[in-house]
């Protein structure tokens, strides 16, 4: 998983979660992969990697991004995955 951005300017988080959910549940969050965050700064990267040890045919993998801003703050980013 990676995440990355230009700009948060103002007040706000922002977090990237990425999950596999053993029974196909749409945009299910079963087991946690990977997280990365909260990032508050004017400008923030980041990467994480891991391993799962057994799957179930079929499953679903969900990619989960929260951005909490507040007031008059703005958030530019250049790339989420």
């Amino acid at each position: 998983m990676h995440g990355s951005g230009s700009a948060i300017q103002g007040s706000g988080t922002v977090n990237f979660y990425s999950y596999i959910d053993n029974s196909n549940t749409l945009f299910g969050e079963g087991t946690p992969l990977g997280s990365l965050g909260a990032y508050t700064s004017a400008s923030y990267s980041g990467a994480t990697s891991g391993s799962i040890s057994s799957l179930s045919n079929p499953y679903a993998l969900t990619a989960k991004t929260t951005i909490n801003l507040s007031g008059n703050s703005i958030m530019q980013t250049t790339r989420m995955l």
